[in-house]
């Protein structure tokens, strides 16, 4: 295994979206933006950049309460990393899936799609934010 290092492992299509929402993070986001730069000015492939961002982006809890024994703070203790959205479990989520209908369409005011809208915003500009909630 010598060369160029390439990533084949893991579920594609997790990897293709946050392949692309890194593009975005690494322009709107400033803590990925500065992390991205400070690779970058050590000489890092974009390749090595990009897949260290993605990294950096899967730190989403879902499903943080005390009935799956997961509590947030012991969470971001150990990783040295707060949380930026928490996700709600939620009834809505198996009822959506059911119907086969996005979440944040099946029950837009249910905390799981405040979240997941909380966290979309986080990857878009504030003037393009600001325009779509009016």
């Amino acid at each position: 295994f010598r060369g160029r290092r390439t990533i084949w492992g893991g579920r594609a299509d997790v990897r293709q979206s946050l392949y692309m929402a890194s593009f975005a993070a690494m322009r709107f986001n400033p803590r990925i933006k500065r992390f991205a730069e400070r690779l970058k000015a050590a000489g890092k492939p974009f390749k090595v950049v990009i897949t260290a961002c993605m990294r950096k982006l899967l730190l989403v809890l879902n499903r943080a309460n005390s009935k799956v024994k997961l509590d947030v703070g012991e969470v971001e203790r150990t990783l040295q990393v707060k949380a930026d959205v928490l996700i709600p479990s939620d009834i809505c989520v198996p009822q959506a899936v059911n119907k086969g209908e996005p979440v944040v369409l099946h029950a837009p005011k249910s905390g799981v799609s405040r979240a997941i809208q909380q966290l979309a915003d986080q990857f878009i500009p504030a003037d393009v934010a600001a325009r779509r909630r009016r």
